[in-house]
C-alpha cells in the first residue's frame, strides 16, 4: 500500500514493481464514493527493481483509493491501494482508537 499526503500543489511519488514497462494511464478510485480520476503521470521512470511514478494526486485526508495502471492499449498492468493522510506514516495507524490486544513476545525454539 502506497501513502500519499492531501498536498496537491506539489508533486509526489509512489512506487512499484512492473509486470511491463510501458505505463501509459493512472487512475484512481475512492473507496468510499467510488469515484474514478484519472491522474496525469508527469514522470515514469524505470529502476532496476522498482518502478518509480511522479504525479499530482488530489486525494482527500483519511481515505483509501484503488490505484489502477494501465498500458497504451489499455489493458491493465498493475492494481495497488493508496491511503490519504497528511500524518507521518510511521505515528499514524487507521485503527486509532481502538482497542488492540497485543500479546507477549513470541517464543519458539529452533533445532
Amino acid at each position: 500500500m502506497q501513502v500519499v499526503t492531501t498536498n496537491s500543489a506539489s508533486p509526489q511519488y509512489v512506487y512499484f514493481i512492473p509486470r511491463v514497462s510501458s505505463i501509459h494511464d493512472m487512475y484512481l478510485t475512492d473507496e468510499s464514493t467510488n469515484v474514478t480520476q484519472h491522474v496525469a503521470i508527469i514522470q515514469y521512470t524505470h529502476g532496476q527493481y522498482t518502478d518509480r511514478i511522479q504525479a499530482l494526486f488530489n486525494c482527500k485526508e483519511g481515505h483509501y483509493y484503488r490505484w489502477i495502471l494501465k498500458d497504451g492499449a489499455g489493458n491493465e498492468v498493475h492494481r495497488d491501494r493508496i491511503f490519504c493522510t497528511n500524518q507521518t506514516p510511521a505515528n499514524y495507524t487507521p485503527n486509532s482508537s481502538t482497542y488492540i490486544a497485543v500479546q507477549g513476545a513470541n517464543e519458539f525454539l529452533m533445532y
